[in-house]
């Protein structure tokens, strides 16, 4: 399930940072993996960079432990267009209740030539 997708396309070329950051929680008091608590949930979110044709160029992975990620590639401009998304590999529930990662964000910085 791909819970964010955006498409990055600019003139200009150079190395490109991606960025990628979600909010994770649980709705119990004892899950794991989320800061503070002691059960064992977790919520697994493979972070992508993909050209026109959807090969993929780079990929990294967040989790409840690790929210944020970070991949540095080398765009060619030309408005080539790259998709940028995330989704859901893998969850896993330590327990009742539930485990969320919540507002996906992905930023793109773009270090000119």
């Amino acid at each position: 399930m791909t819970t964010y997708s955006a498409n990055y396309s600019k003139a200009a070329g150079g190395k490109l940072e991606v960025v990628f950051w979600a909010a994770f929680s649980s709705s119990t008091t004892t899950d794991a993996g989320f800061p503070g608590q002691n059960g064992n949930s977790d919520v697994v979110i493979r972070c992508r960079v993909l050209d026109a044709s959807s090969a993929q160029i780079g990929v990294t992975y967040i989790r409840s432990a690790v929210p944020s990620a970070h991949l540095v590639l080398q765009y060619p401009g030309g408005n080539a267009s790259w998709t940028v998304e995330m989704s859901d590999v893998a969850h896993s529930i330590g327990g009742l209740g539930a485990v969320f990662a919540s507002s996906p964000k992905a930023s793109c910085i773009l270090i000119k030539a």
